[in-house]
């Protein structure tokens, strides 16, 4: 027996439903503007010689060389499937008070009854080479395609879709809100006039190159914002995007810019949650790829990154990068209008990198040009670069009322030839370090040729800011190839420079650091630290030489606690040649002022022919208060350490105010010789105690151009201590004549004439020493 159906009406609704959806399909009309009137309500101007009806079902196809302007009347929005401008078409421009596109077939009044499945496609296409513009708000209730094949499809209107929004060839949205459920852009620039578009997705335009590029151009109060789909993961952008008076917003935790850099035009607003990160990876080497921000632009951003590889999620993290600009070009801060047209750029959580590298990455010729109203406020690191290995020609310019505000600061992070330029501009720095050619932790590293240059009354880093300039804290014996050398720091043009700790070449274990230099110069030209040390030439267990501080022609360094040249740390290490000259220049210290210093350790170590040098410079004196600090040459405890050479001289116009003690060499124990604190008509106020060690020298020239007696004698008010095995050398300048000349007076405990004698170099015919132990005083007589 045969059972009976459960549907016996569904083969007639079947058949019913095709029936209407082809009745429906055929109501498509082609415009053809054969009337000699440009009304749309003309029937010679269409093919079917018809006006077409009002529905969603209708299909409007633009296919004539005149083109169409429309403009509807009423108030009433409008309900059609689709509008296409054929690539015969003219210019067609349509103004309405709305249009209902495409949508399900139960929608239709004269349908009657439900219709779900069968929906009409609503579609904006234009085919053709003129412009195609619509003037109305568009709504579709499934779905919408805006579609072009070179000219833009312009639509001036907001744009509701329930359902996806599939954007294929250029488009224009003007003044527009767009809601949708999701957005597919296929190919081609989205150009946002005031117009509002949030896009949910992890990847932006296309990986392949052979695939059409998409990309975003916006202007007018415009605002693009890219969510992920996932909130915790990366968005990766391979689009170009152009900002005018516009706001580009996400609230990712990384947004990675590959292949096309965003173009940041006047007045826009960047906003990104996470890390920002300008990567160029495919970019040919020989093209050199600039990312500009216009006036009055804010910035903000958790941390940022130009040229920098990523250390996870990208398949060529071993790239290198390089030839990549970033163009802050502001106003000039003395403008009237100076405050709306202020860059402003914010790293609210991390840091500023130009050009960084993880693992054994690279990053060269990464450049920073930042000039006029422009300021730059970074949480942790501003960097050129960050990390990497073998970074170099990177630079950063500063320049006429930039600000750059940071808790670090670095340059030349184990790189070549990095460069960064401060004039008349501001660099603040917090409780961090500013370095300069600092080598870091992998191979084949080093900091060489880094240069630092502070000129025209600027005004950088900070009382809290530790300075280091050619550290080479690498920590392998085996690695001779991560040097440290000819990294410099230039202070001049009336500038301001502010530290805690400074440091002038460390080496660390067998590597070296030498030829590293700070030059301060010129009137109100200041260097001021909040009691910090400033150490030339320290060697943390390694190898620092010839590294040179110079303070000249009116230059200021104020604040300083300790102040050492060739120093070595508990590590041990060997300090030699190192030097500081300050020539016509204004000293503050707090502490001790040392040439050759070991503090109290077992290491082994070495400082020798390390050099200060005090004198006047063209026609500048040098005043130097020691505010009760000591002042030691050679100074060593421990029987394995070794000082020699060390040598402070204070020459011509130089005075040296409130020194307690003056100490040549260490005590018995330790391996000083030949370590000289050499006198050479420098003015010294009187100090408290005086002690050389065997081996070890006083040197007083005897000039009578120093005043009346030749030179002031070294007045002592407590216990003067010179062993019998310690040199008092008197050196004669041509002008001196026959006659009895001062090195030593002092009033408290005095040495007999056992404790002293002359140099073996001395010419005992030509000299003769005077103790006068009631006068307390030591004298040389010249007897020619």
């Amino acid at each position: 027996m045969e059972l009976a159906s459960p549907f016996p009406h569904r083969l007639l609704f079947e058949t019913f439903c095709i029936g209407m959806l082809l009745s429906l399909e055929a109501s498509a009309a082609t415009w053809t503007g054969e009337s000699e009137s440009p009304s749309w309500n003309t029937k010679e101007n269409w093919l079917e010689q018809a006006v077409p009806p009002v529905s969603k079902s209708s299909t409007i196809l633009f296919d004539s060389p005149a083109g169409a302007s429309f403009a509807f009347g009423g108030n009433a929005p409008l309900s059609f499937g689709s509008f296409t401008a054929s690539t015969n078409s003219g210019p067609v421009s349509i103004r309405a008070p709305g249009f209902h596109l495409g949508g399900s077939a139960n929608d239709e009044p004269d349908v009657g009854f439900i219709l779900e499945d069968i929906v009409f496609p609503a579609l904006i296409e234009n085919k053709s080479t003129n412009a195609f513009s619509l003037v109305s708000d568009v709504s579709a209730q499934k779905q919408l395609a805006l579609k072009a094949s070179s000219v833009p499809v312009d639509i001036t209107g907001n744009i509701n879709v329930n359902g996806p929004l599939t954007l294929d060839g250029p488009v224009i949205l003007r003044s527009s809100t767009i809601n949708a459920d999701r957005i597919e852009h296929k190919r081609g620039v989205l150009e946002l006039d005031g117009t509002s578009l949030s896009i949910t997705n992890e990847t932006y335009g296309s990986r392949d190159a052979k695939q059409p590029k998409i990309g975003y151009r916006l202007t007018a109060g415009s605002s693009l914002s890219f969510e992920p789909q996932k909130t915790d993961g990366p968005i990766y952008v391979y689009c170009p995007i152009e900002l005018e008076n516009a706001t580009f917003r996400s609230s990712a935790k990384e947004v990675f810019f590959l292949d096309e850099m965003p173009v940041i035009g006047n007045q826009t607003t960047f906003e990104v949650a996470g890390l920002l990160r300008l990567i160029d990876p495919y970019a040919n080497a020989t093209n050199r790829t600039a990312v500009s921000i216009g006036q009055g632009s804010v910035i903000s951003c958790g941390a940022f990154s130009l040229g920098g590889n990523p250390r996870f999620g990208w398949p060529r993290q071993n790239a290198p990068c390089s030839y990549m600009d970033l163009i802050l070009e502001g106003c000039d801060p003395k403008a009237p209008d100076a405050d709306a047209k202020r860059i402003s750029w914010t790293a609210k959580q991390g840091s500023f990198a130009i050009g960084g590298g993880f693992d054994q990455n690279s990053s060269s010729k990464m450049r920073l040009f930042a000039s006029g109203n422009v300021l730059i406020d970074v949480a942790e690191t501003f960097a050129v670069p960050l990390g990497g290995n073998g970074s170099a020609l990177n630079s950063a310019i500063l320049s006429n009322g930039v600000q750059v505000v940071c808790k670090n600061f670095s340059v030349g992070s184990s790189g070549i030839s990095n460069t960064v330029l401060v004039s008349r501009a501001r660099l603040k720095t917090g409780d961090g370090h500013l370095t300069v050619g600092n080598v870091g932790s992998w191979k084949f590293q080093g900091g060489v040729f880094n240069r630092f240059i502070v000129a025209d009354r600027s005004d950088v880093g900070g009382f809290d800011t530790s300075v280091i300039l050619g550290n080479s804290r690498f920590n392998d014996r085996n690695n001779e190839a991560a040097v440290c050398h000819d990294n410099e720091i230039l202070v001049s043009g009336r500038s301001r420079f502010r530290s805690s700790h400074v440091n002038v070449g460390q080496g660390s274990l067998l590597v070296p650091t030498h030829d590293n230099r700070i030059v301060v110069s010129g009137a109100e030209t200041r260097w001021e630290s909040n009691e910090g040390d400033f150490h030339v030439g320290f060697a943390d267990g390694g190898r620092s030489f010839e590294n040179t501080v110079v303070i000249r022609d009116g230059a200021t360094l104020a604040g300083v606690r300790d102040l050492r040249v060739g120093s070595v740390s508990e590590k041990g290490g060997r300090a030699k040649e190192n030097k500081l000259l300050v020539m016509g220049a204004n000293i503050s210290t707090k502490g001790h002022v040392a040439v050759g210093y070991f503090p109290r350790t077992n290491a082994p170590s070495v400082a020798e022919t390390n050099l200060l040098v005090v004198a006047a410079h063209n026609n500048v004196p040098t005043v130097w208060d020691f505010n009760g600090g000591d002042l030691l040459v050679g100074f060593g405890l421990a029987d394995n350490q070794k000082t020699s050479g060390n040598v402070f001289r204070g020459g011509p116009g130089a005075k040296l105010k409130k020194i307690k003690k003056i100490a040549i060499g260490g005590n018995a124990r330790a391996d000083t010789y030949e370590n000289t604190l050499s006198l050479e008509g420098c003015e010294i106020d009187p100090i408290e105690t005086l002690s050389i060690a065997p081996n070890n020298t006083l040197s007083v020239t005897i000039n009578p151009e120093f005043g009346p007696l030749g030179t002031k004698p070294l007045r002592v008010t407590g216990d003067v201590v010179v062993d019998y095995d310690a040199f008092i050398l008197p050196v004669a300048a041509k002008v001196v004549k026959p006659g009895k000349y001062p090195i030593l007076a002092w009033k408290g405990k005095g040495p007999n004439a056992k404790q002293v004698k002359l140099s073996k170099d001395a010419n005992q015919k030509r000299w003769k020493l005077i103790v006068d132990e009631t006068k307390k005083h030591i004298l040389v007589e010249c007897l020619w």
